[in-house]
């Protein structure tokens, strides 16, 4: 069992609980904050440039023999967005986040999870899901279907990813250069390497 443990991640303090419920299983609780600028250092991209300040989180991890289930959740108080609408945000608004990750049951306890299932929910209209497998060849996981809504639920495909927008209006004049810059062009060549 462990009580107030306290840590330092990414250059930031948080204090994490855990507990063994049953033989098998750890459950870990946490609880910090983080900058911007250290989301930047664990992920580089074009998303993450555009934050600026700090935010506080809480989150789970569930590690159950190798099969790890996560859940994350912020206000994003703090935290500020410079990207068209939907996606901008001042750093005083409120802006529910919430990120589950659920692993697939593994065949054996010496397996690892054969791919696991993201939810992400920001505010009352955003949602994500994406379903992930895992390689046999090289044991990571990729994205097999995703699906993105925006005032509706997102309707996974057999595969690939689909997009559901519901809403009256989108400024294609914004997004132009974010979409056509070199900072996306540059994000896609290194994922593809």
């Amino acid at each position: 069992v462990l009580r107030g443990v306290t840590a330092r991640l990414l250059g930031s303090p948080l204090q994490v609980d855990g507990e063994t419920p049953e033989p098998g299983r750890l459950l870990l609780r946490a609880a910090g904050s983080m900058e911007a600028s250290a989301m930047r250092g664990l992920v580089d991209n074009p998303l993450t440039r555009r934050l600026a300040g700090r935010t506080d989180w809480r989150g789970e991890v569930d590690l159950t023999g190798r099969a790890v289930s996560m859940r994350l959740d912020s206000d994003l108080r703090g935290l500020g967005v410079a990207m068209p609408a939907p996606f901008d945000k001042p750093p005083d608004q409120l802006l529910p986040l919430s990120v589950r990750v659920d692993a697939h049951a593994p065949l054996d306890a010496r397996s690892m999870s054969p791919g696991d299932a993201i939810r992400v929910d920001l505010g009352p209209t955003m949602r994500l899901a994406l379903e992930r497998e895992r390689d046999l060849a090289s044991g990571r996981l990729r994205i097999t279907r995703g699906a993105f809504a925006i005032d509706g639920e997102p309707l996974l495909p057999d595969s690939g990813l689909a997009l559901r927008l519901d809403t009256a209006e989108i400024d294609l004049d914004a997004w132009m250069p974010l979409l056509t810059g070199p900072e996306l062009r540059d994000a896609g060549e290194r994922a593809a390497e």
